[in-house]
């Protein structure tokens, strides 16, 4: 098939992908605490002109907001003031990013000629869209899209690098630490991979070498610039040092020697026994894991692929990279997407061997088929058919009780609503967590409504909801929140 019409099928696939998710952005997934948490900043500026957030555990409303790698945050501020703040707002940012990254996936396909067979390409450009898991990831209002993004530029940046483009591998490597402190060790990784098994060694070291000091560099200037807003020692705390990492309890370990440490630090290990739970969540990618396997072996019995070949390393690297990010941080679902990807430039490189007979290929592309409707179309049934009006429920419950001149403490799930009424709105997640033990007093005090659901603890705001009075004096049943009021 020409490229031009097969540019034209896939950017019409991709536009189709991206309406069709936006239409149906905002009734699911509920508004949670990682969609408040990384929005919030963004949020604020664009409102209040403050990067701050009332929703991270780590830091009050009244210091810089540095609690994780900023660049997502400082261009979703962009995003919102030419779009607004709302929810489908938010969350069209990252459909608009995979959007791109879509693309770009296409485009490493095409100029690498992983697969050379357009059908090939086509399917597994579909299946880039529809994994159970990946597909979540870009609905969820999270900050990881703009990595894959960075790391698909990376990759192909790789086919121009000889062309005195080096320029804009800086670029992006320069990015890549400012995007995600998780982006860095996948991309350093899967390059020494590659190094492993290529002819052309001193190619994709000059590239690896390039990008590792663009990433310093990147890190310095953050670093820098966190320093001079005062929020460094902030940032540090929760990334490096952060308990929620491998790195984190090591760091925490060797410097403070607490001996509750040692027992986080075996849960972690122990964690990995639960290894197969990386491959066997998401139905789409075990069935893509499963074809991959029978693959390789059919391969390997045929004599078709050597034990130092690509197709083998690659696919041993794919069955180690959870471990890999375990060891040097972590590897929560959100960050499956870099087992996924991998598995798909794999599969589109096996699918193009020539001795692959058309009807067994036939077969795979069926295996592929109900792998791509049990990711994104089956969730979208399932979720689509029990869902309701979440939003316009809780905005009238908030347009009907609070004013502008009301504090309120909330669930997650109200978030939206009470940033365009609220005079300020604080968060379950607020205050309370590490480095950031105790809830301010004085804002503590300037509550006088509290929207209460299922998942609230009122550990955090115990002083007033003891020693104040307070009356439900509203409710929804969907979902099930209600509404108190201080009266004294």
């Amino acid at each position: 098939m020409n490229k031009k019409i097969e540019f034209y099928i896939v950017i019409s696939i991709g536009i189709f992908f991206f309406i069709w998710n936006l239409t149906t952005i905002d009734r699911f997934p509920s508004v949670w605490i990682d969609e408040v948490s990384y929005s919030d900043p963004a949020v604020n500026y664009v409102m209040h002109g403050k990067f701050i957030s009332t929703s991270w555990s780590s830091q009050p409303s009244t210091e810089f907001w540095s609690s994780n790698a900023p660049l997502h945050e400082y261009l979703l501020t962009l995003w919102l003031k030419i779009f607004g703040v709302n929810i489908i707002s938010v969350r069209a940012f990252d459909v608009f990013l995979f959007f791109l990254s879509s693309l770009v996936f296409w485009l490493v396909m095409f100029h690498y000629q992983i697969s050379k067979k357009t059908f090939t390409r086509i399917i597994i450009f579909i299946m880039f869209w529809c994994g159970e898991t990946i597909s979540g990831i870009y609905r969820c209002g999270r900050p990881d899209v703009i990595t894959i993004l960075l790391a698909l530029l990376t990759f192909w940046s790789y086919h121009f690098f000889d062309k005195k483009q080096w320029p804009f591998v800086v670029c992006i490597g320069f990015l890549s630490p400012i995007a995600g402190l998780q982006l860095p060790p996948f991309i350093i990784v899967s390059l020494f991979v590659v190094f492993l098994v290529t002819n052309n060694r001193i190619k994709i070291f000059r590239f690896g070498l390039l990008y590792t000091i663009s990433v310093f560099l990147g890190l310095v200037s953050l670093f820098a610039f966190l320093f001079f807003k005062g929020a460094l020692l902030r940032f540090l705390q929760m990334t490096f040092a952060s308990s929620l990492t491998c790195t984190g309890e090591v760091a925490q370990k060797v410097l403070i020697n607490d001996s509750r440490i040692n027992a986080k630090l075996a849960d972690k290990f122990i964690g990995l026994l639960n290894y197969f739970n990386f491959f066997i969540t998401d139905k789409s990618y075990l069935i893509l894991l499963a074809l991959l396997s029978v693959l390789l072996l059919f391969f390997l019995y045929k004599k078709k692929i050597k034990f130092n070949s690509i197709g083998f390393f690659v696919y041993i690297y794919l069955i180690m990279l959870p471990g890999i990010m375990v060891f040097l941080g972590r590897y929560p679902v959100y960050y499956w997407w870099m087992g996924y990807l991998v598995s798909l430039l794999l599969l589109a490189f096996y699918l193009d061997n020539e001795n692959i007979s058309k009807k067994f290929r036939t077969i795979c592309y069926i295996i592929l088929l109900i792998s791509i409707f049990l990711g994104l179309p089956f969730q979208m049934a399932k979720n689509y058919i029990n869902s309701y009006d979440e939003q316009r429920n809780i905005e009238k419950l908030i347009l009907k009780n609070i004013t502008r001149q009301d504090v309120v403490f909330s669930e997650h799930i109200a978030y939206y609503s009470l940033k365009k009424i609220a005079k300020e709105s604080y968060f379950t997640s607020y205050s309370g967590g590490r480095g950031f033990p105790v809830f301010p007093n004085e804002q503590l005090q300037s509550i006088n409504y509290i929207i209460r659901g299922n998942l609230m603890n009122l550990s955090k705001i115990k002083d007033i909801w003891e020693n104040k009075t307070w009356i439900a004096i509203d409710s929804i049943a969907k979902p099930k929140l209600i509404l108190f009021k201080c009266i004294k």
